[in-house]
């Protein structure tokens, strides 16, 4: 993508010069880019933040930057912020309400048993003559 994109600034300064060329591969950068950012979703959200970090890392390292680095730096920064969010939201639905199924059962057969051994209790004493 890199050979391309230098491709592309090598067409851009002879502007007169192979139009059609430079159509094509920008078209063709486009396409890659769409396409790496439908694989780069499809990774796990950890792996794409910390892809992200490397980008901005790099993007930030870099001495001298044009207009257009700078806005694809902000691009990845508010992407990243983005991203952060989304697994914080994440992380907090993870933590599951307490499952009381267990809870309700056992008390049911706690009530139940508490019922037969009443109703035991109570046709033992009413045999009994006095």
């Amino acid at each position: 993508m890199n050979q391309l994109q230098s491709e592309i600034t090598q067409l851009e300064s002879n502007p007169a010069k192979n139009q059609t060329e430079l159509d094509s591969k920008k078209k063709q950068l486009a396409e890659l880019e769409t396409k790496e950012k439908e694989l780069t979703k499809s990774l796990p959200l950890t792996t794409q933040i910390s892809i992200l970090q490397k980008e901005i890392q790099t993007l930030t390292n870099k001495p001298t930057k044009t207009k257009a680095e700078e806005r694809v730096l902000e691009s990845k920064k508010q992407e990243l912020a983005e991203l952060l969010r989304k697994q914080n939201d994440s992380n907090t639905n993870n933590a599951k309400p307490s499952d009381k199924t267990k809870l309700y059962i056992g008390l049911g057969i706690v009530g139940v048993v508490l019922l037969i051994s009443l109703f035991i209790f109570i046709r033992k004493h009413k045999k009994r003559p006095t």
